[in-house]
């Protein structure tokens, strides 16, 4: 029987580090294995039925179902029962992105070895289990993403056939109910999808670096109902990517917005109900704390904490609490420190504890109640205290919250309590190799003991899917329910431009090396009779050319200069040494976040980027954005958090911000920090202008000791005026504020 005190968890198992299904009591911190052939993600469908992934290592990756015990755990299908399919085909099975239906069905993505990747749907029993359609037939790789419920029984979802276009669908789970609802996305930017209160949702088709796309689009699940979503703010200028939109508590979507460049648009949260009349602000972000790294918890009493961090290096958050009107939105004084989000634990009724490293680095943290308005200390910084990186919590039947937190310093997980008082704050486990499964709905608690899963004694042979019926023609403009025809196969693609996701043929030679990605991204190979493995080594990786849909060469070898200078292939360098030496492998994948993000990878010592390719991508897993660092000799004036953040092309490539600012930054209008205009202080000082000079080496030298100003927004003569101690040290007056002041509190002044 699964009581309150319990909790199901991912952990490993044995020497083997594979993931299996642990059964852990809260109290006691003990732990019993229930299946050594689960994995996550694991889905509650109905009290006491879950349903997950498995593997016995007879049939692959397939659809398993558990009631929290060891007799009701087994193999629910056999979707692939034909094995694991030849080399270029995709993986057997693999079930992923489950989403929960409004009847205790789920849908999930898997392929049978007849159709490729599927839509398919369970009620948690073999006969319940079956093919909703196969959306593109000619195409075994096809994609899906973005699972929204739009809490009537149906869902919508993005789907590609294999090309960077998608379109947005719509299902009930049932073929005749399965429709394309618009078409023209690019599918490798949409990377937010949440939940309207009112039947809707909505995606975010981020902006591409060559500057189209940036769209928020809103559906209700019909044709003439979805429609781009007239937003106040420029998704063009100062975009920083990654995911910017959460649900909050009353039904709208809560969206961080960096702002512009140019500072007509503040860095700003805004809130939306999917409507341009229900958009607006709700507060302006302050100079210095990075809107892209927005952090938000929902309290549990209609209010949600919104956390933003300060610049990159600083440990420092600023933090609000709204509950989506104007009126109800409010700054909680004083600063923060931990890392937005992770330090904060909702306990309900409109509180959360939160974690605070001592001196806002990693040690010893303190720990303080906030009650939705202000902060009590709970217990004073300790060693003894959970640690305050990196933390994950799920929420127990009983009221109380388990959370996980890592400790750095002795490289491990700590499993604590807390029912929202210092005494309840308890550590059950201080070395916890398990993690909370993904996309679960647990702990959850069988009431009466025992359930009848509805388990078959032995797989059933696959169900035939339904016929799909042809989408109704929708409303308005003709939207197309085919996708749209390739581009001229002769048209030229320059080495190291982005192209779609294709599928995978992994080199016998190289484990990373996809023959598939890189013959379709230079179709000058693809003409040849070159192996193009053999090229790759020969040529390819010193012209920038990528093996694969996550290394990129040019990224690699500007982040490591001493891997340039040892003029060694940069993918061998990473296979051999660099990914455990935790090297970013491009600015798409940060190798060391996806092993912390999922333990078992971890645990089994494989490379963070092949397991990711060859699995992680089919199982759902996440891919995570890598941040860049800096390179080389470092000017004081240029911002390397701004500058990356600002421009997602430097980042992207992994250019030292200082050197490409140096050496061309400058003449393409760029700027080195939020306070120094390129192109103001040209046109404002013509004579810097016309002498060609590098206009911040100007003002370096010249510039500031001559009463020059740097942009509008900064007055440096009355930054000294304010600031004697500055001025006393003849320093420069930006240079200061950037390196201290801006720390210090210290104000600014226009010009």
């Amino acid at each position: 029987m699964v009581t309150s005190s319990t909790y199901l968890t991912s952990g490993p198992v044995g020497e083997t580090g594979r993931p299996g299904l642990w059964l852990s009591d809260a109290e006691t911190g003990e732990r019993r294995l229930i299946s050594e052939h689960l994995l996550s993600p694991i889905m509650e469908l109905a009290p006491g039925r879950l349903i997950a992934i498995g593997n016995d290592g007879t049939h692959g990756d397939e659809l398993w179902v558990t009631d929290g015990t060891e007799a009701g755990t087994s193999m629910l299908k056999d979707i692939h029962p034909s094995g694991d399919p030849p080399a270029g085909q995709p993986p057997a099975g693999y079930p992923h992105s489950f989403t929960r239906l409004d009847d205790e069905r789920a849908l999930f993505v898997a392929n049978d070895g007849v159709n490729g990747y599927s839509i398919w749907v369970t009620d948690g029993t073999a006969d319940g289990t079956r093919m909703v359609t196969d959306l593109f037939p000619a195409h075994q790789w096809s994609s899906f993403k973005g699972f929204v419920p739009l809490g009537d029984g149906r869902v919508t979802f993005v789907a590609s056939e294999n090309s960077d276009k998608a379109g947005v669908w719509v299902t009930d789970g049932t073929a005749q109910g399965t429709h394309l609802l618009t078409y023209g996305l690019s599918y490798n930017n949409v990377e937010t999808a949440v939940a309207l209160g009112d039947g809707k949702a909505v995606y975010h088709n981020e902006m591409k670096y060559d500057g189209t796309g940036g769209e928020y689009w809103v559906t209700d699940g019909t044709a003439a109902g979805t429609r781009i979503l007239d937003v106040p703010w420029d998704d063009v200028r100062g975009r920083i990517p990654g995911t910017d939109m959460t649900p909050s508590a009353d039904g709208k979507v809560i969206v961080s917005v960096p702002g512009s460049k140019d500072g007509a648009i503040a860095g700003a949260i805004w809130i939306t109900d999917g409507t341009k009349t229900g958009t607006f602000r709700l507060f302006e972000v302050p100079e210095g704390h990075l809107v892209g790294t927005s952090a938000y918890t929902d309290l549990g009493d209609g209010r949600t904490l919104v956390s933003v961090h300060g610049a990159m290096g600083s440990n420092s958050s600023r933090v609000w609490v709204t509950d989506g009107t104007a009126e109800g939105t409010f700054a909680v004084e004083g600063d923060w420190s931990g890392t937005p989000g992770s330090s904060f634990i909702p306990i309900g009724d409109g509180q959360a504890i939160h974690m605070e490293p001592e001196g806002g680095g990693r040690g010893p943290s303190s720990i303080w109640l906030f009650d939705g308005e202000q902060r009590v200390l709970l217990k004073a910084a300790s060693m003894d205290n959970p640690p305050a990186d990196l933390v994950t919590y799920t929420q127990m039947p009983d009221g109380r919250t388990l959370f996980i937190g890592t400790d750095y310093e002795l490289n491990r997980k700590e499993l604590w309590v807390t029912d929202g008082t210092a005494a309840g704050t308890k550590l059950i486990a201080e070395d916890y190799r398990d993690s909370f499964p993904r996309q679960t709905s647990l702990p959850f608690h069988a009431d009466g003991g025992e359930t009848d899963c509805g388990c078959p004694p032995n797989p059933e042979t696959p169900t035939q899917p339904e016929v799909p019926t042809t989408p109704d023609t929708p409303a308005g403009p003709e939207v197309p329910t085919q996708p749209e025809p390739p581009a001229d196969p002769e048209a030229p693609v320059q080495p190291g431009t982005p192209i779609a996701p294709v599928k995978h043929e992994w080199s016998a030679a190289n484990g990373l090396f996809d023959v598939a990605h890189y013959l379709a991204s230079n179709p000058d190979v693809a003409a040849s009779v070159l192996d193009p493995f053999a090229h790759f080594l020969e040529w390819g990786a010193k012209e920038g050319r990528d093996p694969n849909s996550h290394f990129d060469v040019s990224f690699y070898l500007n982040q490591n200069p001493d891997v340039l200078a040892a003029e060694v292939n940069a993918l061998e360098h990473y296979m051999a040494t660099g990914w455990k030496e935790g090297r970013d492998a491009s600015f798409a994948f940060d190798g060391d976040a996806y092993l912390e993000a999922n333990a078992d990878v971890a645990a089994a010592g494989m490379n963070p980027l092949e397991h990711f390719l060859r699995h992680g991508e089919a199982e759902g897993r996440d891919a995570f954005q890598a941040a860049p660092k800096t390179t080389g000799p470092q000017n004081a004036l240029v911002d390397a958090s701004f500058y990356y953040a600002t421009y997602g092309d430097v980042a992207k490539e992994g250019v030292d911000p200082t050197q490409h600012f140096m050496s061309a930054g400058w003449t393409e209008g760029r700027d080195a920090n939020a306070f120094f205009d390129t192109d103001w202080y040209l046109a404002t000082y013509q004579d810097v202008a016309k002498a060609g000079v590098n206009p911040l080496e100007h003002y370096l030298a010249h510039g500031a000791a001559e009463h020059r100003v740097p942009s509008a927004a900064f007055d440096g003569d009355a930054y000294l005026a304010a600031n004697a101690d500055v001025a006393e040290a003849g320093l420069n007056p930006l240079e200061h504020y950037l390196q201290f002041g801006r720390a210090e509190g210290r104000d600014i002044f226009a010009a």
